[in-house]
């Protein structure tokens, strides 16, 4: 993995001078590629939800993993770029969920940090939901963090029959 030579919170630049995709935190992101929204993020859902909305499985099968690696190294060769990556080169959809969902593994802090991660999942347990706290919850969450988990429930909500979230 590449790693930052500067960090736009340590510097105050626009952008640092060696970009990585994996493995960056999330609140350096829109710094990085100037958006809320990671550019992978974007990519990936875009391509899932013009060509995959059929496939069975999506999110659940693995992709090859070649193809996965493959598409990781498109990302981090995009680079400064602030256009999204044409996806169509990769015929398998799982190998683009399966890029996706490394990203969202390889972050060193996940979408709900860890410190509010416990208060998210009682407020929305089984045992006893309570709306109000877990609004009150991701609204709290570092814009970065609430704009992207916001995106992801919008796309799973329009994969399983919801309306267009975008």
């Amino acid at each position: 993995m590449l790693q930052l030579q500067t960090s736009c919170a340590e510097t105050n630049k626009a952008e640092p001078a060696v970009l990585v995709v994996f493995g960056v935190p999330l609140d350096e992101q829109p710094c990085l590629e100037g958006s809320s929204i990671p550019l992978i993020i974007e990519s990936c859902v875009k391509e899932v939800e013009l060509r995959g909305m059929d496939s069975e499985g999506i999110y659940r099968i693995a992709g090859v993993k070649s193809s996965v690696e493959k598409l990781g190294a498109a990302f981090e060769h995009h680079g400064k770029s602030k256009a999204k990556l044409d996806l169509s080169f990769e015929p398998d959809i799982n190998a683009i969920t399966g890029c996706l969902k490394a990203f969202l593994r390889q972050l060193p802090e996940p979408v709900i940090p860890y410190d509010d991660y416990n208060d998210v999942i009682e407020a929305a347990g089984l045992a006893g939901y309570n709306e109000e706290k877990l609004a009150q919850l991701i609204g709290s969450l570092p814009k970065v963090n609430y704009d992207t988990l916001v995106y992801l429930v919008k796309h799973l909500w329009y994969l399983f029959g919801g309306d267009t979230p975008f």
